[in-house]
C-alpha cells in the first residue's frame, strides 16, 4: 500500500469465522495506517456489513455505532445453545416445532420497544470483565434486561420444518441471538441462530460493501479510491455549517463562532441532543464537530484533512 494518508470510511463485507478485531488488525497492517476501528461488532459466525473508520474517521465512530441496523438471520428450532448461536453446546431441547402460522402469530410480540436479556456470551462487562470470558470460565453470569426497538420484523421463509429465516430492522444494541432465543421460547420450544448476516449498518448498505478478501489484495489502493467515504459521511443527521477562512482559524484554535439558528430549525425532526450538533465544512473538507450554545457553535472535535 501507498504511504499516502487514508481518512474516511470503508464498508467491509466481513467473512465467516473471523472476529471484528481480526479485521481491524489485518487491515491496519495491510493498509499501513496508524488509526483504524470498526463501528459495531459482528460475531465470528456472522457475516455482512462492518463499517471501518480509518484515520480521522475514528474521531466520529461514536456517532455511527448508535445508528439502526438491519439483519437477515436463520433460526434453528428444537435446540437452545449456551451461546444462542451455532457455536455453543446444546443446553435445552424440545421436540415441539413451530408452524408457519404460529410464527406469524408471535412476531407482533417482538415489534416496537421490547426488553431483552443479552446472551451471556457477549462483550458486555460484568464487574469489569467481559461476560463471555466469565462464561468460558464456567462462572455465573447474570445480565440485566435492556430496552431495544424492533422497527420491522418479517418472516422471510420457513423450511425443513425446523428452520425459519427472518429480516429485522432494529436499534443499535439489539442482540439478534437474544431475539431468536426469545421467539423460540414464545412458541413453547427452544431455538438458536443458525446463520446471521448484517445487511445494513446505517448509512452503510451490503450492496456497497467491499469484500474483505479483495481488500487484502495488492491492488487494494484502487479499491480504496473507489469505495472510500468521507469522514463526515456518518454525520448527515447533524446540521451542516459552511465556514469561511477566518472561522476555520477560530475553530482550529478552539474558539466558538456565531451561526444562524435557522440551521438547527431545518433539522427539527432529530432528537434534542442531535439538534444541538453540527459539523463545519470548508471547501469540501471537514473542519470540526460543533455543539450549539445559544447563537454560538463551540468546537467539540477538530480534524486534520
Amino acid at each position: 500500500m501507498t504511504d499516502a494518508p487514508i481518512n474516511g470510511w470503508i464498508s467491509v463485507k466481513k467473512p465467516l469465522r473471523m472476529s471484528s478485531a481480526d479485521i481491524v488488525r489485518k487491515l491496519k497492517r495491510h493498509l499501513n495506517v496508524k488509526k483504524i476501528g470498526h463501528a459495531g461488532t459482528l460475531d465470528p459466525l456472522a457475516v455482512g456489513v462492518l463499517p471501518m473508520a480509518i484515520g480521522e474517521a475514528t474521531k466520529v465512530m461514536h456517532y455511527c455505532m448508535h445508528k439502526d441496523k438491519s439483519y437477515r438471520f436463520v433460526v434453528c428450532f428444537g435446540h437452545e445453545r449456551i451461546t444462542d448461536d451455532l457455536e455453543g453446546e446444546i443446553s435445552n431441547s424440545s421436540n415441539k416445532l413451530p408452524t408457519k402460522e404460529s410464527l406469524l402469530e408471535v412476531l407482533p410480540l417482538f415489534q416496537g420497544e421490547i426488553n431483552q436479556v443479552p446472551p451471556i456470551y457477549s462483550a458486555l462487562k460484568v464487574g469489569g470483565v467481559r461476560a463471555y470470558k466469565l462464561a468460558r470460565m464456567k462462572r455465573q453470569v447474570s445480565l440485566s434486561g435492556r430496552d431495544v426497538t424492533i422497527k420491522r420484523l418479517e418472516l422471510v421463509s420457513f423450511f425443513h420444518e425446523r428452520f425459519a429465516e427472518f429480516y429485522v430492522e432494529c436499534s443499535a444494541g439489539t442482540y439478534v441471538r437474544s431475539l431468536a432465543r426469545d421467539i423460540a421460547r414464545a412458541l413453547g420450544t427452544f431455538g438458536h441462530v443458525f446463520a446471521l448476516q448484517r445487511v445494513c449498518s446505517q448509512p452503510f448498505l451490503l450492496e456497497e460493501a467491499v469484500d474483505f478478501v479483495e481488500l487484502m489484495k495488492d491492488n487494494s489502493s484502487e479499491i480504496i479510491k473507489k469505495s472510500l467515504h468521507p469522514v463526515h459521511y456518518v454525520l448527515s443527521h447533524f446540521s451542516r455549517l459552511t465556514v469561511d477562512d477566518n472561522q476555520v482559524k477560530m475553530l482550529k484554535n478552539g474558539q466558538k463562532i456565531y451561526f444562524d439558528k435557522n440551521i438547527l430549525k431545518n433539522n427539527a425532526k432529530n432528537e434534542d441532543f442531535e439538534n444541538k450538533m453540527m459539523y463545519a465544512m470548508h471547501q469540501d473538507k471537514l473542519i470540526a464537530l460543533l455543539r450549539a450554545e445559544d447563537a454560538y457553535a463551540k468546537p467539540v472535535r477538530t480534524f486534520h484533512l
